[in-house]
């Protein structure tokens, strides 16, 4: 009982930790910027190139409204003048634990950081 009960601590921590990663397409570096546009349904009218991507993976506590905000957070840091949603997924896991298996999954939305040209 002691290890189902330390492994169901350990995997929520593990799926309370969220996470925003960059993944560039350039090598050019910009300097940080003090707005971003956000675009959901429709590309920017203005002319613009794609710098990378970000990818935000949710928590257990986490909205959908707070990985937003990180993804234009972590947008500013990198230099963009927008995101693009990209869309979402979800990765599915699942740990073995004394006999059973405990299992979720876990929600990531993907934007493009733009700049504009």
């Amino acid at each position: 009982m002691k290890r189902l009960g330390l492994t169901a601590c350990l995997v929520i921590c593990a799926i309370s930790c969220s996470t925003t990663t960059f993944q560039p397409f350039t090598n050019t570096k910009y300097p940080p910027t003090t707005k971003v546009d956000l675009y959901t349904n429709e590309a920017p009218a203005k002319e613009y190139t794609e710098i990378g991507r970000i990818i935000v993976g949710e928590d257990a506590f986490t909205g959908e409204k707070n990985m937003v905000k990180w993804a234009i957070e972590k947008a500013k840091k990198i230099g963009a003048d927008g995101l693009i949603w990209g869309g979402e997924n979800k990765d599915l896991w699942a740990i073995p634990a004394g006999g059973s298996i405990i299992a979720g999954d876990t929600k990531k939305i993907v934007f493009i950081a733009i700049r504009y040209k």
